[in-house]
């Protein structure tokens, strides 16, 4: 694993560092992925891959899992460099590689560095130690023996699905740590202050009374000259989302959100399974050509 501090992201930048901190050190790789940038696209790229003999390979746009390895790796180093407070990143950087390689991955029960050199590297033992050596309070040695206190075991790669675990108690807790859904500074910390975080339906059930239990119909009126719009053939279910759509489905009918219908009607609309990150599906109608032909309510 190489991370290298760049100027700036320019084609002879990118091309000078690849050689310089790659090729040179490990030789010239087969195939090289990347992702779609410019600077990768670049005619000083392509050329540098015709003369090394390197298959240059880009992933598809907007689907980062296609270099899936690299995306955990660079998620990873930028979680380790957030730990570092007020510390230069550049500063902490080597350290932080040389944790990230050192630590066992759990697919191949092997450290990124025993792979490439075939033993282990001897690490500073203040990796494992409390510190016994008295440094100067200030300089290169101080800050250097800070980062070893803070780096420690990294996990690179999972490669096991994992399920959402919610705290039971998540409702009734006073504080929570808010994730900030917003565009981040660079290596800015992902989560906000402690918030409040007590449930307002224990607070204030008088004004929550009803809520969610209401039910009532709704008249929708078609515009004068609306042409009825209905699939003829039906959509195919993804197959690893069919388990999964089947028991939305007999979900829905239990709690009678649906009603069957036993034969077409002459408005029917599509769906969209949606996965969503417990496992399970949103089912979402396609409500396009229908809207188009509904009169809008006005107050």
């Amino acid at each position: 694993m190489e991370a290298i501090p760049l100027d700036n992201i320019s084609a002879d930048t990118v091309a000078r560092a690849f050689y310089s901190n790659w090729i040179a050190r490990f030789g010239t790789p087969h195939k090289l992925i990347t992702d779609r940038g410019t600077q990768f696209r670049s005619e000083t790229l392509q050329t540098l891959s015709k003369i090394c003999g390197i298959k240059l390979q880009h992933t598809t746009a907007y689907h980062p899992a296609c270099n899936g390895e690299i995306e955990r790796l660079h998620r990873t180093l930028k979680t380790t460099l957030k730990a570092h407070n007020n510390l230069s990143w550049i500063d902490t950087l080597p350290t932080e590689l040389l944790g990230l390689r050192t630590a066992i991955q759990e697919d191949n029960n092997h450290s990124i560095a025993q792979i490439v050199y075939g033993e282990s590297i001897r690490l500073p033992g203040e990796f494992f130690s409390e510190p016994s050596i008295r440094t100067a309070s200030e300089g290169f040695a101080n800050n250097l023996q800070k980062q070893m206190e803070i780096v420690g075991s990294r996990t690179t790669r999972r490669n096991s699905s994992r399920h959402i675990f919610v705290h039971k108690d998540l409702e009734n807790c006073s504080h929570v740590f808010q994730r900030i859904d917003r565009v981040k500074k660079q290596l800015e910390s992902p989560y906000e202050l402690s918030i409040s975080a007590a449930n307002p339906k224990t607070k204030f059930p008088e004004l929550f009374k009803g809520l969610g239990v209401m039910k009532g119909y709704y008249s929708i009126k078609f515009k004068p000259g609306a042409i009825p719009f209905a699939i003829i053939s039906p959509r195919r279910v993804p197959i690893p989302l069919l388990k999964q759509t089947k028991a939305e489905l007999e979900r829905m009918l239990e709690e009678k959100v649906i009603t069957p219908v036993l034969k077409p009607t002459e408005w029917c609309a599509p769906v969209v399974i949606v996965p969503i990150c417990d496992g399970n599906v949103r089912i979402c109608v396609d409500l396009i050509e229908l809207n188009k032909n509904v009169m809008r309510n006005t107050l």
